[in-house]
């Protein structure tokens, strides 16, 4: 799903839709975190779409792990609460046709306010 939030939007067309979502709320208080790139952005994500995140985000919701006693050391991770928001949302940022059909249900069904 991200590389098609990122093959069919700039990087000037992300940025309000994630500041957006990282001004709804004045907390991020999670203490669990996801792994989402290594130090540089690279990883199963698109590294253009990882490093906007790690720009915009607030410290500490998206940040590198430089503690050497954390089994996510030597990446980039990022609250799961943060990702599971982004990653809902982003779902309507996907044109429809491009969706497959397990992502096209889980819209319909936030369109439809289920």
């Amino acid at each position: 799903m991200w590389w098609l939030v990122a093959s069919c939007h700039s990087e000037q067309a992300l940025r309000p839709k994630i500041q957006q979502i990282s001004e709804s709320r004045s907390t991020w208080n999670c203490i669990a975190y996801q792994p989402i790139a290594d130090m540089l952005g690279n990883g199963r994500y698109p590294q253009k779409l990882v490093m906007i995140l790690f720009k915009l985000l607030p410290e500490g919701v998206c940040a590198q792990m430089h503690d050497e006693s954390s089994p996510l050391h030597g990446g980039l991770v990022i609250q799961t609460e943060m990702w599971h928001l982004l990653s809902r949302e982003s779902i309507g940022w996907c044109p429809i046709d491009a969706l497959p059909p397990h992502l096209r249900d889980i819209r319909f069904s936030a369109d439809l306010g289920l």
